[in-house]
């Protein structure tokens, strides 16, 4: 993958893709690796034994996913029998959707996600400007109210960003003097 490419890379539609991968899969784990071309996904199911699903999505794959998503957008399915129910209340797609967000504003790269019983790890790398644009590494143990904070914040975000363009068209035609 070309350099240029990777820096239009957004892992918020990417991650809610995946996101939307696990919920269709409902795994008990889930750990999720960047690689150069994508994203290694390992899905641990509840059988006895523990049944791995080992995953890699490209990332021109994920670009088609979401694309999916956007034409399914506000068709969010339920979560009844989900293992992980209580860790993402609205799905694994709504938490790494709001997510992914947050990595791209904090500069992310070389991102790893890992599903503990009742947690996050997540773990990425980022240029410290302050520091010379030195690399710096970053892990965070995100606790279930840590979760919930996160996909509610972006909820939040996302009503303000619906009901901005609410009266775009009034305003146009505010400022051409039409009278519509």
């Amino acid at each position: 993958m070309a350099v240029d490419q990777y820096k239009e890379f957004r892992y918020q539609l990417t991650l809610r893709a995946i996101g939307a991968w696990l919920d269709d899969l409902k795994p008990a784990y889930f750990t999720i690796f960047e690689t150069p071309d994508g994203f290694s996904v390992v899905a641990t199911s509840t059988q006895t034994p523990p049944a791995p699903h080992e995953e890699h999505f490209r990332f021109g794959t994920l670009d088609q996913q979401h694309e999916q998503l956007r034409k399914l957008r506000g068709k969010m399915q339920r979560f009844d029998g989900d293992v992980a129910a209580s860790l993402f209340a609205t799905g694994r797609q709504d938490f790494l959707h709001a997510l992914g967000f947050e990595l791209d504003d904090a500069g992310a790269e070389a991102i790893v996600v890992d599903q503990l019983d009742d947690s996050i790890v997540l773990s990425y790398a980022y240029v410290d400007p302050s520091a010379d644009f030195s690399w710096h590494k970053r892990m965070a143990l995100m606790h279930p109210a840590d979760i919930e904070l996160v996909t509610k914040v972006a909820r939040g975000r996302r009503q303000q960003e619906q009901r901005a363009g609410l009266f775009d068209g009034f305003r146009k035609g505010l400022r051409s003097g039409s009278n519509r």
